[in-house]
């Protein structure tokens, strides 16, 4: 994807870690199950049956225990915000995934 016009791209820094970690996520007061597929100190990324909204703050709520590789195992609980959304399926347009900023 493009960068946006006046605005410079800022390169991930972080070292993203493959994941398969089942969550809870919440926004408002809904709420949906969605997979961590990988991760990094400042962020994760996530599959899952709705589209969201860039801007949008969501909490999530591991369902199991974080490998011992992804040493950032304090993301259950924590508080983030939608950075990006985009369809996975193009077709269907029922599985989502998403990055996620943690704050």
């Amino acid at each position: 994807m493009p960068p946006e016009e006046g605005r410079e791209r800022k390169r991930r820094s972080a070292e993203r870690i493959p994941l398969k970690l089942r969550c809870l996520a919440t926004r408002g007061v809904d709420y949906f199950e969605a997979t961590i597929r990988n991760g990094c100190e400042n962020g994760v990324y996530i599959e899952c049956d709705c589209c969201m909204r860039p801007g949008e703050r969501v909490r999530i709520h591991l369902l199991e225990e974080a490998t011992e590789e992804f040493r950032y195992s304090e993301i259950n609980e924590s508080t983030g915000v939608i950075r990006w959304c985009k369809s996975l399926s193009p077709v269907s347009g029922r599985r989502w995934g998403a990055g996620i900023r943690l704050s």
